[in-house]
């Protein structure tokens, strides 16, 4: 044994079927010959037990267990009639039997205590297993230590098996015999593996690790015993690391599957006695506790008065709002020669305790040229969310103003002041005002339908600031902020939208590294302007070899309809840094620009349309992996990540195509590399070096902006 892993059987992070392992507090089962494995297992978001053949990797079955809230600990008989299991129903845990060939369901145990790690005798009709039903009082909360006990299915009888007073045995299994257990117990204060005689109840230390014997959590399986074979595999954690050690459980001798600090390990079988000092405690041995330890082992302190049996009260849970988080508040003030100006932003979100009903509020004020406040300039948006069932749904609302504008200066002549100079601030506003619902429907962990509808006014209109001054002495003559003028009637648009949504991706610091997600939408929209928007954006990310990730992704998006190319329409710009890199409205200049029959500046105007189809292509990975010893730091100390990536894309208007589909609208594409890094959890900051490849002349093109990975 090696301790090589031979294969992988299954991924949670690339299976939207599979949504979730048991893996914490549970582990897998072998059938009696050692050919197929069976794990607990969340499947399309209900418990389930998977069973895979060992050898070639896959599932032969997979069975919905329905009555339980979670499957933990499976344990499958030696003749192979059935899988034991501990389930949780409504909190409790309780110990279930699953029938493999009536397909059927049994529960064996129906009580407030605890009852796990199940484990079958040789003969298929005793089954062992951890409980705290021998030593919690139920009537204080005082819940005590795991203890083990055996069960009969046939008949339901329960029996106690005496391990050790005041210590935790956990993780029982049978010696191939049946004659005796094997169990993890701390009664020195230090996890070891001990065996108890099931006939007279004799003790025996199998190991002496000097960090303990221990799986992931103090109740965490760690401990398995071969079929028909006297040994024994345990894991240990060292070195920021588990290990996984085998034991002769007739002899007690210990090896290590791999590395590790095999010399830690005992040498042989000791005989042990039920009341052993804790060794892990400090001295003085009869050191009185704290009067806050001792109020904290008081489980019955704080207690409200017992009530008369049918008397108890239970109230019903009322979900209330309460404040979770304030957004960073943001305050801006500038000032020139046209006068000053001042805003801010704050955004608050409430939630309820369990988390099923958030709301979330924006606003933003902002002042015009001499602290001019108009409501047109608010921003504000509101938006309630309620996820307490399987359909969620929602509603929001708001405003959001888009300002643009220019300045301006003239010189006149008035009878009065003479020559003078006129400055103007013109400033054009796009308020939009909108509300909607929304509705999902969640299939599994990673599909969902998304459904929206409707109504958005938007208005068009300008402002004139002016200010005279005289040339001569430089005295302001007239400051005036003229009145508001309509540039053109509003928009009254009905939307609507539906989406399929899947993804399965993975994320790392600073972008997605496996998996695959893909929404597909189709947002009609009517009123003043009739047009329908299509998405279809997939993105697939492989991993050929660990923490390297090749990432792809295909975009399009589009406008169709009589009013989808209405001039009150901003139009799409495949050049943001988002989509094709190298081509930045900011990196354009007048060498750019040679003016055409068609355009004054066709290098940039064919990156506009009303329709556009973007490919990406990129190779990522950590930028300090190959410094980095410990496989659990991928990232190293700082989350740098490396990418060389290749974008594409076309943008084109209705009565045209792109070359690729035989139109004649050529796209435009460039390469380069990026540098990501997390800023604290905060954003990821992306520097771009990219060659535009349709700029001839351009030379290279940097670019920085605050964005993940796609």
């Amino acid at each position: 044994m090696t301790g090589r892993i031979v294969r992988k059987l299954t991924s949670t992070a690339t299976d939207p079927h599979t949504s979730s392992i048991e893996f914490i507090y549970s582990a897998g089962t072998w059938d009696g010959q050692s050919r197929r494995l069976a794990i607990a297992t969340i499947a399309s978001g209900r418990p389930a037990l998977a069973i895979y053949d060992g050898t070639s990797g896959r599932k032969e079955r997979e069975i919905s267990v329905r009555g339980v809230d979670q499957i933990l600990n499976p344990g499958w008989a030696p003749d192979g009639h059935a899988i034991a299991f501990s389930g949780l129903s409504q909190g409790l845990s309780d110990l279930y039997l699953y029938d493999l060939r009536a397909s059927s369901l049994q529960r064996l145990t129906n009580d407030a205590f605890a009852e796990v790690h199940p484990s079958w005798s040789p003969d298929s009709r005793t089954i062992a297993f951890a409980t705290d039903r021998f030593t919690t009082n139920l009537d204080t909360l005082a819940i005590g230590r795991y203890e083990l006990a055996t069960i009969e299915p046939a008949s339901g009888r329960v029996q106690r098996v005496q391990t050790f007073a005041g210590a935790d045995s956990i993780n029982p299994q049978w010696s191939r015999d049946g004659r005796e257990l094997y169990f993890i117990a701390n009664p020195s204060g230090i996890a070891d593996v001990y065996g108890v005689s099931v006939a007279n109840g004799a003790l025996t230390q199998l190991t002496n690790v000097s960090t303990g014997t221990s799986g992931i959590t103090a109740s965490s399986p760690a401990l398995s015993v071969a079929y028909g074979r006297d040994e024994a595999a345990f894991s240990v954690y060292n070195d920021n690391k588990y290990d996984i050690y085998t034991v002769d459980v007739a002899t007690g001798p210990s090896t290590a599957l791999g590395t590790g600090p095999s010399t830690a390990l005992g040498t042989g079988r000791a005989p042990v006695q039920r009341d052993v000092a804790n060794a892990a405690a400090l001295p003085p041995a009869a050191r009185k506790e704290s009067d806050v330890a001792e109020l904290l082992a008081d489980a019955e302190f704080g207690l409200p008065p017992r009530q008369p049996q049918g008397q108890s009260q239970i109230t019903d849970y009322k979900a209330s709002l309460a404040l979770e988080g304030i957004g960073q508040p943001t305050v801006a003030v500038g000032v020139n020669r046209f006068g000053s100006t001042i805003g801010g932003g704050l955004s608050f979100y409430f939630s309820d305790l369990l988390g099923n009903h958030m709301l979330a509020t924006a606003v933003q004020l902002n002042s015009g040229i001499g602290n001019n406040f108009s409501a047109k300039d608010t921003a504000a948006e509101v938006a309630y969310f309620d996820q307490s069932h399987r359909w969620q749904w929602g509603v929001l609302g708001g405003q959001v103003p888009y300002l643009s504008g220019g300045i301006s200066s003239t010189v006149g002549f008035t009878p009065q002041a003479g020559t003078v100079r006129v400055d103007e601030v013109v400033i054009d506003r796009q308020t939009e005002q909108s509300m909607a619902g929304l509705a999902a429907y969640p299939f599994d962990r990673a599909r969902r339908i998304e459904f929206q509808a409707g109504a958005t006014r938007v208005s068009f209109d300008r402002r004139i600031e002016s200010t005279v001054s005289s040339l001569s002495t430089g005295q302001v003559l007239s400051d005036q902020v003229g009145d508001t003028t309509t540039l053109a009637p509003p928009l009254n648009l009905g939307n609507t939208s539906a989406a399929f949504v899947y993804d399965t991706a993975a994320f790392g610091p600073t972008s997605p590294i496996s998996g695959q997600r893909y929404r597909l939408e189709a947002a009609p929209t009517f009123g003043a302007l009739t047009f329908t928007n299509v998405l279809a954006d997939y993105r697939r990310y492989l991993m050929p070899a660990p923490f390297y990730t090749i990432a792809a992704r295909v975009i399009h998006d589009g406008r169709y309809g009589s009013g989808g190319e209405d001039v009150r329409l901003f139009p799409m710009y495949i050049g943001y840094p988002a989509l094709v890199r190298g081509y930045d409205i900011n990196s354009f200049g007048p060498g750019d620009c040679v003016p055409s029959a068609t355009s004054q500046c066709p290098a940039f105007d064919r990156l506009l349309g009303s329709r556009m189809l973007v490919g990406n292509l990129e190779f990522r990975f950590p930028l300090l992996r190959p410094f980095v010893a410990s496989p659990s730091r991928m990232y190293g100390p700082i989350p740098l990540e490396v990418a060389f990536f290749a974008d594409g894309g076309v943008a084109w208007n209705r009565g045209e195509g792109p070359s690729l589909l035989g139109g004649g609208r050529k796209g435009v594409s460039s390469a380069g590399a990026a540098l990501r890094v997390n800023l604290f959890g905060y954003a990821v900051g992306q520097f771009d070096v990219s060659r535009p490849f349709q700029r001839p002349g351009s030379g290279w093109v940097f670019q920085f902006n605050l964005a993940p990975g796609f």
